[in-house]
């Protein structure tokens, strides 16, 4: 990789779906984790794997936002805080979504990421990994419609790849940080602890799409 591009790792919170009576999440999330440069993104991936080894855990266990406990959240949180990168997130309230076309899971997945990622001109020539892990389907075909969309006018792209989350402890750090986003906005829930005060200054912007 070469050491002059940005390398963004992007994971989501909450589903795509619209069926709200039937579990369907009102927020979905996209984050963006931002490194300037490969030696950054390469100090934090091998923080986190020191991390676990800290906390007893495997090398194939994931963090993940959902699963954890307000310790392991503190923990990872209070780590991460030594890290140069940015965070750059979109939140929807999808209630307020109207056009017929986005209350598909496939579409709306897609338009989000796309938006999230051309809303930010200086992500040009960064290489994207996106987390492609779950298998649905709806993963799985975005990244040929994302090269192509992500690559018109004055925007290009270096690369980008599905990559799967369990291996890679920078998508892991997406998924937390896109967790931790999400609950900032679910009035209804109480966690107790706030995620987002650990890394206040590395927040760069939550765009609130339709807020």
């Amino acid at each position: 990789m070469s050491k002059g591009k940005q390398l963004i790792f992007v994971d989501d919170s909450g589903d795509p779906g619209f069926k709200f009576n039937r579990s369907s999440s009102k927020y979905f999330v996209v984050c963006c984790i931002i490194f300037d440069n490969v030696h950054n993104a390469e100090f934090a991936g091998a923080g986190l794997k020191v991390l676990k080894d800290k906390l007893g855990w495997k090398q194939e266990r994931e963090f993940k936002f959902h699963k954890s406990s307000p310790e392991q959240k503190k923990a990872f949180f209070n780590n991460i805080k030594i890290y140069d990168f940015k965070v750059r997130a979109v939140v929807v309230d999808k209630t307020k979504i109207s056009e017929p076309l986005l209350k598909k899971s496939d579409s709306f997945y897609r338009f989000v990421i796309r938006e999230v990622l051309l809303h930010y001109d200086y992500m040009r020539e960064a290489k994207i990994y996106i987390d492609g892990s779950s298998g649905k389907n709806y993963r799985k075909q975005s990244a040929s419609y994302l090269r192509k969309e992500l690559n018109k006018g004055n925007h290009r792209m270096a690369e980008l790849k599905m990559v799967n989350s369990t291996s890679d402890t920078l998508i892991q750090l997406a998924d937390m940080v896109a967790g931790a986003t999400r609950r900032k906005y679910e009035k209804d829930k109480v966690d107790t602890v706030n995620c987002l005060r650990y890394i206040k200054d590395k927040v760069d912007d939550i765009w609130e799409y339709g807020l």
